[in-house]
C-alpha cells in the first residue's frame, strides 16, 4: 500500500509538473523587417535576436512561445485595450504613455539596446552640424533626437520607402546622412555589398533605444525572464556578436 502511495505521487507531481512546463504564452511583435533585432517574417532572417532569446528562454522553462506580428498600432491595441496579447516586444516604459496611463505594465530588464545613430559618407565625418542640411528617414519612423533642429529649419527631411534605398540615397549624395539603427544599418550595408561606403558620425545626433519585454498578465514571468538574462548573460553576448549587434556609437 505504501508503495501504491508512492507510485501515485510521482505520476501526479510529474503530471502536474509536465502542465506547468507546457504552458503558451502569446508574444506580440511589429511585423516591421528589422533585423539583425527583430523579423518574425517567414524568411531567412526570421531568426533575429529577439526570437534567439526569447526561443531559449522558452526551452530552458519548458514554456511554448507563439509570436504575433502586427502592425504597430494595431499591436498596441491588441496589448494595452484588448488585452489579447501576453507580452509586448519591444517595448518601453516612454513609449505610447497616453494608452497606458490607466494599465499597469511590467517591463523586463533590457533584452538589448539599440542605437539609432547618424549614417555619412566616410569623407563626411565630423564635419558637424552646421554643415548638415538634409537628413534621410525611412517612413514612418520619426527623428526625436533631431526634432530641435528641424523644428528650427536648420535640417530638412527627406524620406525613403526602405533601408536600402535609404542608404542608397546618402551613398549618391541625394542626402547628407541617414537615421538609421546601425546594427540594421551595417546588416543591409553588407546585403547590398557596401559595407565600408557608410559610417556613423557620432558627433552627429543618435540616440540609445533599449528594448524590454512587458506584460500585464504575467509579472511573474518577468521575474523568470530578468534572472534568465542575468544567468544567460555570456550565451548572449556571444548571439549579439554572432549576429553583429551594435550596443555603442563608438
Amino acid at each position: 500500500m505504501q508503495l501504491l502511495k508512492i507510485i501515485i505521487l510521482i505520476y501526479f507531481t510529474f503530471i502536474a509538473g509536465r502542465f506547468s512546463e507546457g504552458k503558451e504564452y502569446i508574444i506580440g511583435v511589429e511585423n516591421t523587417m528589422y533585423y539583425p533585432h527583430y523579423n518574425f517574417a517567414k524568411s531567412k532572417e526570421s531568426e533575429s535576436y529577439a526570437k534567439a532569446v526569447f526561443d531559449l528562454f522558452a526551452e530552458k522553462k519548458g514554456y511554448k512561445l507563439r509570436y504575433y506580428s502586427l502592425p504597430i498600432k494595431r499591436l498596441k491595441e491588441s496589448f494595452l485595450v484588448e488585452k489579447t496579447l501576453d507580452f509586448l516586444y519591444p517595448d518601453h516604459p516612454w513609449w505610447t504613455p497616453d494608452m497606458k496611463k490607466d494599465v499597469q505594465v511590467v517591463y523586463s530588464q533590457t533584452v538589448v539596446t539599440a542605437i539609432g545613430g547618424t549614417l555619412v559618407l566616410p569623407e563626411n565625418k565630423g564635419r558637424g552640424i552646421d554643415s548638415f542640411k538634409k537628413l534621410g528617414m525611412i517612413r514612418g519612423f520619426t527623428p526625436f533626437h533631431w526634432k530641435e533642429l528641424i523644428e528650427q529649419k536648420k535640417v530638412t527631411i527627406s524620406r525613403s520607402r526602405d533601408a536600402p534605398n535609404l542608404l542608397e540615397m546618402v551613398i549618391l549624395g541625394r542626402v547628407d546622412g541617414a537615421d538609421m539603427e546601425l546594427s540594421v544599418a551595417n546588416f543591409h550595408l553588407q546585403r547590398m555589398g557596401k559595407l565600408k561606403s557608410l559610417i556613423v558620425d557620432p558627433d552627429l545626433p543618435y540616440v540609445s533605444n533599449p528594448f524590454h519585454l512587458s506584460t500585464i498578465k504575467h509579472p511573474e514571468i518577468i521575474q523568470e525572464f530578468d534572472m534568465f538574462l542575468k544567468e544567460n548573460e555570456k550565451i548572449l553576448t556571444s548571439i549579439k556578436q554572432r549576429m553583429n549587434i551594435i550596443e555603442t556609437i563608438e
